[in-house]
Protein backbone atom coordinates (compact mmCIF):
# COMPACT_ATOMS: atom_id res chain seq x y z
CA UNK A 1 0.00 0.00 0.00
CA UNK A 2 1.24 3.43 -1.41
CA UNK A 3 2.12 5.44 2.25
CA UNK A 4 0.67 9.21 1.95
CA UNK A 5 2.84 11.84 0.71
CA UNK A 6 2.93 15.21 2.60
CA UNK A 7 3.99 18.40 1.33
CA UNK A 8 5.92 20.80 3.68
CA UNK A 9 5.48 24.57 3.12
CA UNK A 10 7.68 26.39 5.38
CA UNK A 11 10.71 28.90 5.08
CA UNK A 12 12.12 27.45 8.38
CA UNK A 13 14.45 24.76 7.35
CA UNK A 14 14.40 23.89 11.76
CA UNK A 15 10.16 23.44 11.04
CA UNK A 16 10.91 21.51 7.90
CA UNK A 17 13.10 19.08 9.81
CA UNK A 18 10.98 18.95 12.52
CA UNK A 19 7.89 18.30 10.62
CA UNK A 20 9.09 15.51 8.12
CA UNK A 21 10.46 13.80 11.19
CA UNK A 22 7.34 13.24 12.90
CA UNK A 23 5.83 12.49 9.48
CA UNK A 24 8.05 9.71 7.88
CA UNK A 25 8.23 8.67 12.20
CA UNK A 26 4.22 8.38 11.75
CA UNK A 27 4.78 5.85 8.55
CA UNK A 28 4.60 9.11 5.99
CA UNK A 29 6.24 9.89 3.39
CA UNK A 30 7.47 13.82 3.41
CA UNK A 31 8.88 16.48 1.75
CA UNK A 32 9.54 20.10 1.59
CA UNK A 33 10.02 23.38 -0.55
CA UNK A 34 10.63 27.07 1.32
CA UNK A 35 7.92 28.71 -0.01
CA UNK A 36 4.19 28.64 -2.26
CA UNK A 37 6.12 29.22 -5.48
CA UNK A 38 7.91 25.86 -5.23
CA UNK A 39 5.44 24.16 -3.92
CA UNK A 40 3.19 24.88 -6.77
CA UNK A 41 6.17 23.75 -8.82
CA UNK A 42 6.29 20.29 -7.13
CA UNK A 43 2.71 19.43 -8.40
CA UNK A 44 4.10 19.13 -11.76
CA UNK A 45 6.13 16.01 -10.21
CA UNK A 46 3.44 14.85 -7.70
CA UNK A 47 0.10 15.69 -5.88
CA UNK A 48 0.71 15.84 -2.39
CA UNK A 49 -2.70 13.61 -0.25
CA UNK A 50 -1.85 16.65 2.65
CA UNK A 51 0.17 20.03 2.95
CA UNK A 52 1.35 21.28 5.82
CA UNK A 53 1.20 24.76 5.14
CA UNK A 54 2.73 28.00 6.73
CA UNK A 55 1.06 31.32 6.41
CA UNK A 56 4.13 33.63 6.95
CA UNK A 57 6.34 32.71 3.80
CA UNK A 58 8.53 34.95 1.18
CA UNK A 59 6.82 36.01 -1.77
CA UNK A 60 3.42 34.84 -2.01
CA UNK A 61 2.21 33.80 1.51
CA UNK A 62 -0.05 30.97 2.66
CA UNK A 63 -3.26 32.76 2.17
CA UNK A 64 -3.02 33.52 -1.37
CA UNK A 65 -1.36 30.00 -2.18
CA UNK A 66 -4.24 28.23 -0.33
CA UNK A 67 -7.10 30.28 -2.16
CA UNK A 68 -5.01 29.50 -5.17
CA UNK A 69 -4.80 25.47 -4.29
CA UNK A 70 -8.51 25.40 -3.51
CA UNK A 71 -9.76 27.39 -6.88
CA UNK A 72 -7.76 24.99 -8.92
CA UNK A 73 -10.15 21.56 -9.68
CA UNK A 74 -6.88 19.60 -9.96
CA UNK A 75 -5.65 20.64 -6.80
CA UNK A 76 -8.82 21.87 -4.95
CA UNK A 77 -8.97 17.96 -3.53
CA UNK A 78 -5.38 18.48 -1.19
CA UNK A 79 -6.24 18.47 2.24
CA UNK A 80 -4.47 21.39 4.14
CA UNK A 81 -3.05 22.30 7.61
CA UNK A 82 -2.56 25.64 7.88
CA UNK A 83 0.41 26.15 10.66
CA UNK A 84 1.62 29.68 11.82
CA UNK A 85 3.02 31.83 14.64
CA UNK A 86 1.27 34.71 13.09
CA UNK A 87 -2.53 33.40 14.94
CA UNK A 88 -2.97 37.49 15.51
CA UNK A 89 -2.90 37.98 11.68
CA UNK A 90 -4.37 34.76 10.66
CA UNK A 91 -7.04 33.19 12.74
CA UNK A 92 -8.59 30.20 12.35
CA UNK A 93 -11.91 30.96 11.40
CA UNK A 94 -10.33 33.01 8.20
CA UNK A 95 -7.94 30.41 7.37
CA UNK A 96 -10.20 27.51 7.32
CA UNK A 97 -13.20 30.00 5.66
CA UNK A 98 -10.03 29.86 2.65
CA UNK A 99 -10.21 25.85 2.37
CA UNK A 100 -7.82 25.08 5.23
CA UNK A 101 -8.88 21.54 6.85
CA UNK A 102 -7.43 22.25 10.20
CA UNK A 103 -5.32 25.42 11.79
CA UNK A 104 -2.60 25.26 14.47
CA UNK A 105 -1.15 28.30 16.11
CA UNK A 106 2.51 27.91 17.19
CA UNK A 107 2.42 24.03 17.12
CA UNK A 108 5.32 22.45 18.99
CA UNK A 109 3.61 19.06 20.06
CA UNK A 110 4.49 16.37 17.78
CA UNK A 111 1.23 14.06 19.33
CA UNK A 112 -0.70 17.55 18.81
CA UNK A 113 0.10 17.49 14.97
CA UNK A 114 0.40 14.53 14.09
CA UNK A 115 -3.50 13.53 15.14
CA UNK A 116 -4.88 16.25 13.28
CA UNK A 117 -2.50 15.34 9.87
CA UNK A 118 -4.06 11.60 10.64
CA UNK A 119 -7.87 12.72 11.23
CA UNK A 120 -7.25 15.26 8.48
CA UNK A 121 -6.00 12.15 5.87
CA UNK A 122 -8.48 9.93 6.89
CA UNK A 123 -11.68 12.41 6.10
Amino acid sequence: MKKPFILIVNDDPNSCKLFQTYCRLAGYEASSVGSAEQALEQFVIAHPDLIILDMKLPGMDGMVFLRILKANPSTDTIRVVVTTVYSEHYNQKQVLEAGADGFLAVPNDREMIMKLVTKTLSE
